[in-house]
């Protein structure tokens, strides 16, 4: 995996959808059953704001996926998670989303930055 840091930008209460084609240092695309265990941290001003243990089934495919969420390259993903954003990321804040994978070859991490834009108010119409 590289050390790229994928980007968003959301709407507050948005759901936020983040994928990464992770390889492990044999260079072979992980599967599940390389994973012991996946980990979401969401990183804000004051740290650790919000923290989960993730199904690997539900989240890493044993095959690179090439549906329409991919747009980055004709390879595809193997890692996709939607975070429900509501009642975790505040509008007009910045945070730091770490998906942390514990494989059989060692830790691999993905990081996200996403920006939470403010929803307008009625009294701002």
């Amino acid at each position: 995996m590289s050390q790229r840091i994928g980007s968003a930008e959301i709407d507050e209460h948005e759901h936020v959808t983040l994928m990464d084609r992770v390889v492990l240092n044999d260079g072979t695309y992980m599967t599940q059953s390389d994973v012991t265990s996946i980990t979401v941290s969401v990183v804000g001003r004051e740290g650790i704001e919000h923290e989960n243990t993730l199904d690997k089934t539900a989240v890493v495919f044993d095959t690179l996926q090439t549906d329409g969420y991919w747009n980055a390259d004709r390879l595809g993903y193997n890692l996709r998670y939607t975070l429900d954003t509501e009642n975790i990321m505040a509008g007009g804040r910045q945070y730091m989303v770490i998906i942390a994978i514990e494989t059989t070859f060692g830790p691999k991490y993905s990081k996200y930055q996403v920006k939470v834009r403010d929803l307008p108010t009625v009294d701002s119409w």
